[in-house]
């Protein structure tokens, strides 16, 4: 007979993950970011700051902040960079 062990399902709270990942995939990231915090937040109660569901869910709301960052504090890589300031010619 198996005594092998049994891994209890994840409560039924955890089922906004899949929400967070569809919205995350189709760029609605106003949607998919607090529904990453609150199983985030979930996660960390339930299973721990280091399981690893935990981290993977730490991992994909930092990916999410991270994608909106460019948005939300304006993206350098399509501004003009600054020029630097220039010495004043000392030659005459």
């Amino acid at each position: 007979m198996g005594l092998e062990p049994t891994v209890p399902p994840l409560p039924r709270r955890f089922s906004k993950c899949p929400f967070a990942a569809v919205s995350d995939s189709v760029g609605d990231l106003d949607r998919a970011i607090p529904l990453y915090e609150t199983t985030l937040a979930q996660r960390q109660q339930v299973l721990g700051h280091t399981h690893p569901s935990t981290l993977i869910s730490r991992n994909n709301l930092a990916s999410a902040r991270r994608e909106t960052e460019p948005v939300q504090h304006g993206s350098t890589a399509t501004s003009a960079p600054e020029a630097a300031p220039q010495k004043p010619s000392t030659a005459d």
